[in-house]
């Protein structure tokens, strides 16, 4: 395959050239092959018709050898990351829907990325946008924070089943249905399903959302943002150049395994280990030099706080 001109544009024909290949040989394309690339001169070029007299020698090298019979093709090869999802209404349907990953993306609809939805079902699901807008495919830029609306529609009471049925090139692991009436995350990804319940007839809206953290990432981040913005409000140093000493005052007793003192070119100068959770401690400083100083305590539970101080020693 000719890699400098690897996708043909639309309206563009190619050839197969078989090698040495038998008769029976076989050649198969399905509709997975097919890639949305922007012509950019270098891997989709529009090729014009040659001419006799500038036709030139054909060069097997750009073609596959299918003297076998068979052309391995991997269906993954520059496909955008994506998640084909199908949401199941028991007895009644399912709906297929598409979440894709571009940082050529926006959270608005972008032409060629983003699908209206066809509202051809009286219970269904879909992706809002910001204005309002439906989808049925919908491309994002990928963030671990990111959360994807999903609004579910419902002619009468029941379970809706959701499921990743493909997962392509993904930058993720694990992909979660959030459900925030009920506080419940649900994995969707790797072969598994999430089955939700509709109470009443109508619209389920700011319920439903397709997340990338499990409820246990969360609460593990949100405590550690918690713990660390105490500890920046209560946790000081304080250089004492008149006793020529550093004060650490940690009143709400985190457990300090480390505080590392670097000169401002980025050397380490001083280090005073296993702190532990006193609520005063201290340390000499008229070993050193006079200057401007980082210090930089780190906790037992790898909470990490930086300090700028000067140290003065008097002659």
């Amino acid at each position: 395959m000719n890699y400098n001109r690897r996708y043909a544009p639309i309206g563009q024909g190619f050839m197969v050239h078989a090698i040495d290949a038998p008769t029976t040989s076989i050649a198969t394309f399905s509709n997975s092959h097919r890639v949305f690339q922007a012509m950019d001169g270098t891997t989709s070029i529009f090729r014009n018709v040659e001419t006799a007299s500038t036709e030139k020698s054909f060069d097997n090298s750009n073609f596959a050898d299918i003297s076998s019979g068979i052309i391995e093709i991997d269906e993954n090869d520059g496909l955008v990351p994506h998640m084909r999802l199908s949401a199941y209404f028991p007895g009644s349907h399912n709906r297929a829907f598409i979440l894709a990953f571009s940082d050529d993306s926006t959270k608005g609809y972008d032409r060629g990325m983003d699908a209206k939805h066809p509202n051809d079902a009286t219970s269904d699901v879909f992706m809002p946008l910001e204005n309002g807008m439906k989808t049925v495919i919908q491309t994002i830029p990928f963030s671990k924070d990111a959360i994807v609306p999903l609004n579910i529609s419902a002619d009468i009471p029941g379970s809706v089943v959701f499921s990743a049925i493909s997962e392509v090139n993904l930058p993720f692991k694990k992909a979660y249905l959030f459900d925030a009436a009920q506080s419940t995350y649900q994995l969707i990804t790797q072969g598994n399903t999430a089955t939700v319940n509709i109470e009443e007839v109508g619209l389920a809206a700011n319920r439903f959302y397709i997340v990338f953290k499990s409820y246990d990432q969360i609460i593990v981040e949100t405590a550690e943002e918690s713990g660390l913005n105490l500890a920046k409000e209560t946790v000081d140093v304080f250089q004492d150049n008149r006793l020529a000493i550093m004060e650490i005052l940690n009143p709400e007793r985190f457990d300090i395994k480390e505080a590392a003192v670097f000169d401002m070119g980025g050397k380490l100068v001083h280090t005073e280990k296993n702190i532990g959770q006193q609520t005063r401690y201290n340390f000499p400083t008229a070993i050193f030099s006079d200057g401007v100083y980082i210090v930089k305590l780190t906790t037992q539970d790898n909470l990490v706080l930086d300090y700028k101080v000067t140290i003065f020693n008097k002659g």
